[in-house]
């Protein structure tokens, strides 16, 4: 989720959120969370102007596809990485 405002000051500002839910079993093994994924069929729920919690209960289920894990970089905590290798497959070895 994200949002954007106008400060007094006249600023813009940007914000956004990562809506977690508990981890599928296939992911569970890396974390007891994980982001929300909205399965297709409740986009048009999600984006409705008008819904609120009682219409989105049933998006809080992530979508049920599957999932591939492999180990990536550590360098992809550091704040100031942002190199495309980050979503490789990492063999273990830092790159010198």
């Amino acid at each position: 989720m994200w949002d954007q405002r106008t400060t007094t000051e006249g600023t813009v500002e940007e914000t956004f959120a990562i809506l977690t839910v508990p981890a599928l079993p296939a992911l569970q093994h890396i974390h007891d969370r994980m982001p929300l994924v909205l399965d297709r069929q409740h986009w048009p729920i999600w984006w409705h102007p008008h819904a609120r919690r009682a219409h989105l209960e049933s998006c809080f289920q992530p979508a049920n596809i599957p999932w591939e894990c492999f180990a990536v970089s550590p360098r992809v905590n550091r704040t100031r990485y942002d190199g495309p290798e980050a979503i490789l497959p990492w063999d273990g070895v830092e790159p010198s």
